[in-house]
């Protein structure tokens, strides 16, 4: 997929590290639970789609009565992500796992490891600053949620556009007896809606 470079865009930054900010983005009315346990649920929600990609909402809700340890694990594993994660990437982990699958097989994942040191290979290299990844990422921003709550959030911008067919989502958090799980969704609906998305300049 092209890649838009217009001076708009890299005024704010590239296309692939944030929701382009010269796009009125259409919503789509997408909530879905990707795990759960009989301590907590995973859902996404909020979904906003324009040409380049999909900003999408993660949120997790623990059942009350959970101790400070679940509460506090909650708020270290939403927030977590490849550019802090120290578990080598591969390796068993009882921590939040999620990630994105295209229907052409690439995988989007937040806490992708060998991306970030790809990353950082090719910015030493170029000289780039922020170069553009040769796969899709998911990257986290901003969320709220503390210690001691229930309730955690946190947004992320998926790059580039899923391509036309199934987009997977898959789940597991051994921690909190998340049992791995994939949910389907249509990403024929993102790319019609994406569509349909206004430039505001």
């Amino acid at each position: 997929m092209g890649v838009e470079t217009d001076s708009t865009h890299q005024e704010h930054g590239p296309v692939w590290a944030d929701l382009a900010e010269d796009h009125l983005p259409r919503t789509v009315p997408v909530d879905v639970v990707i795990g759960r346990s009989e301590a907590v649920v995973v859902f996404l929600s909020g979904f906003r789609v324009v040409p380049t990609g999909v900003s999408l909402r993660l949120s997790v809700r623990l059942r009350d009565g959970q101790d400070a340890e679940a509460q506090q694990q909650v708020v270290r594993d939403v927030f977590d992500d490849a550019w802090t994660r120290t578990t080598p990437a591969g390796t068993a982990t009882s921590r939040l796992t999620w990630w994105l699958e295209f229907s052409d097989g690439r995988t989007a994942s937040g806490v992708d490891a060998a991306l970030r040191e790809e990353l950082h290979a090719v910015a030493a290299r170029t000289g780039a600053p922020r170069p553009e990844p040769s796969r899709p990422v998911l990257v986290g921003g901003a969320g709220a949620g503390v210690g001691g709550s229930l309730s955690v959030d946190r947004d992320f911008w998926l790059w580039p556009l899923p391509p036309a067919g199934t987009l997977r989502v898959h789940c597991a958090w051994p921690a909190l007896g998340v049992a791995p799980s994939t949910v389907d969704l249509d990403a024929d609906v993102l790319r019609e809606a994406a569509s349909h998305a206004r430039r505001l300049w």
